[in-house]
């Protein structure tokens, strides 16, 4: 089957009830969730992420480089022909699933290529983008380390600081991100990044990431080797004065 065939086929999803089943936990307080962060492994199947993963390497566009990542823009407007088929198709499970609908629809797609050791430092997205983030996995894995806001951040003695959260991202998986009852508190207000090596330690990561790491026995989550390739496709929605 084509590829323009199985993007307009496939990619079907059922509606996610309980969410709360994908929230993520605070590392020190694992009965404590973090507001608004969510994590579902496996949300896409094997051959619809090889299918996408050929449509990136042959995804025309200008790639700029971002400090150690190479970043490819992509706009998206319903019903136009310049957007990729498969990019559509992931936004129809994004809205089948409720992980990315109605008011907070992606209008903007970014791929972001990472060779190891390459990470990106702690951030804070802003008001660039609606408090809305979805993230998909598509080739390698790297652990998401999820920090507190910079005012309590500068509380914080010069070393003692640690993650409130990490999330090991495995390939198909689905991360986001997003505010929640208009709680500050919450994930999307946290400064978020990847370390930059070529090692991670995930023995404190969200359980459900590393859990079948853990039951195959083969690798050892104290010292897991980065992918030497990643890409990951960030779905925002971009706010109009930015």
């Amino acid at each position: 089957m084509s590829d323009e065939l199985f993007f307009t086929q496939f990619f079907t999803r059922k509606p996610i009830a309980d969410w709360d089943t994908y929230r993520v936990y605070k590392r020190d307080k694992p009965n404590e969730c973090i507001p608004g962060l969510f994590y579902v492994p496996e949300f896409i199947h094997e051959e619809e992420e090889r299918r996408i993963k050929r449509a990136i390497r042959n995804e025309g566009g200008s790639w700029v480089q971002s400090g150690k990542r190479r970043i490819l823009n992509i706009p998206v407007s319903e019903g136009s022909e310049n957007t990729p088929l498969w990019i559509n198709a992931l936004k129809k499970s994004l809205r089948e699933t409720s992980a990315m609908s109605g008011v907070n629809e992606a209008n903007h797609v970014l791929i972001n290529e990472y060779n190891a050791p390459a990470g990106i430092d702690p951030h804070f997205d802003g008001l660039v983008y609606n408090p809305h983030v979805v993230i998909l996995t598509t080739t390698g894995r790297a652990l998401m380390d999820f920090w507190p806001k910079e005012e309590e951040s500068a509380n914080e003695k010069e070393g003692e600081e640690e993650p409130v959260a990490q999330v090991l991202l495995q390939p198909r998986s689905l991360l986001i991100y997003r505010d929640e009852n208009n709680d500050t508190n919450g994930a999307y207000f946290l400064r978020h990044g990847i370390r930059h090596s070529t090692v991670d330690d995930a023995s404190k990561a969200h359980p459900p990431s590393v859990a079948k790491i853990i039951e195959n026995g083969e690798e050892n989550v104290v010292n897991l080797n980065r992918s030497a390739l990643r890409h990951s496709v960030v779905f925002v929605k971009k706010n109009i004065a930015y």
